[in-house]
This record gives C-alpha cells, structure tokens and sequence, in this order.
C-alpha cells in the first residue's frame, strides 16, 4: 500500500458498475500466465478447502447448522466438474482493492494466493459483495466475470458453501464486531441481521442449487 496510490472503497456510488470492474481485474488475474513459474512459492493446493480439514468442524453461532454443510462438502470432495487450476489471489474482497479517481488501482494482500480452481476465489468475492454491495453487485460481478471466462459453472455452488463455511469462521460469534468495521468507512447500514441473512440465503441458493430442494 505504500506503494500503490487509493484506497478501498465500501460505499461506491455504483455497486453493480463497481462489481464489474471487480470482475474485469479477477478474470486478468486467472488468465495470467504465471502459475507455473509461481508454485514454488505457493502452497500446493487451493487455501478454500482447508475449510474442510477434519481438525476444522464448524463451532455452533449464529449461521445456523452449518456442521452439516461442511460434512456433505467433505464428502463431496473433490468437487464435481472442476476447471484447470490458475493462479489465485485468495482473498479477492473490496477491502483488499485500491481505487483511485473512481477507477480500481491495485489489488494488494496476496499472502493466500495459491493455486486452484477459479471458481474458489469467484465464490469468495461474490458472497463478501453480497454482504457489502448487495445483491444487485453480486450478481452484476458474477455476469461480468463469466462474461471474461470459458469455465465449467457447475462447480460454483460448492465453492459458494466453502466460502459460507470461511466467512463464518472468521466472523465467529462476534457478529456485532465484525459489522462495526465497516461503520467507519460509512456503512452503518452492514449490521449483524444484514450479514447473518445474506450468508443464510447465499447457503439456501447454493444448496437448492446442488440439491433441488
């Protein structure tokens, strides 16, 4: 950050117009043509699906039965229809993107870059959109980014419930505090429901997606 101009913005005038930048920059990321020469500085699979390591159950809160989500993903795995692995950032959400003069500048924290599917850092950005822009920017990145890609889709509502399970284990119980963060930055209007419901229903969309039901 001392070297790149911006900073991060959580109240953009245009969610959707944002989110599509958003997508342009993670598609450019995905097609680069690094992730040989970058292995060995990576680790060796796809950080998401340490949500998924038997040492890391879900813990009761307030995002409901979660623990079931996680024991059909684990025995989902490897996740059906996969795409070839590229580079990716990890950790792709609107607190780690710089803008400047309403256009984005930078894209910094790449301390969980690793190789993998796409779809993982895809469900990553668009279930934090969907608690910080809202659903009209969630769906805007997601067109966008499939507008720039030729991937196999059937996969993303099992990426989705992996990033469900990394959101809720970094919110935890503290619900309260993790909205309080964004009050300085001039949402006020992210509150503890706002976020238990918009992971509720990315879970209920993911799950009617694979399931039916």
């Amino acid at each position: 950050m001392e070297y790149l101009e911006g900073e991060p913005d959580f109240a953009p005038a245009d969610p959707p117009r944002a989110a599509a930048a958003l997508a342009a920059a993670l598609a450019r990321i995905h097609r680069a043509a690094c992730l040989e020469q970058a292995r060995p500085f990576l680790p060796p699979g796809c950080a998401l699906l340490s949500e998924l390591a038997p040492d890391r159950p879900p813990a009761a809160g307030p995002f409901g039965e979660l623990s079931r989500v996680w024991a059909a993903l684990r025995a989902a795995t490897p996740f059906p229809h996969p795409n070839p692995p590229a580079l990716l950032h990890g950790d792709f959400w609107p607190g780690n993107l710089l803008w400047k003069g309403g256009q984005l500048n930078g894209v910094i924290d790449w301390e969980d870059a690793c190789p993998g599917d796409p779809l993982a850092d895809l469900a990553i950005t668009r279930l934090d959109l969907l608690t910080i822009y809202g659903r009209a920017a969630m769906e805007a990145f997601t067109m966008a980014y499939r507008a720039q890609t030729a991937l196999d889709w059937r996969g993303l509502p099992y990426w989705d419930l992996c990033a469900a399970l990394r959101l809720a284990r970094l919110a935890g119980p503290d619900l309260p505090g993790w909205a309080a963060f964004f009050q300085p930055c001039g949402r006020a209007d992210i509150s503890p429901a706002s976020i238990l419901a918009a992971i509720q229903a990315f879970v209920s969309n993911a799950l009617f997606e694979i399931q039916g039901v």
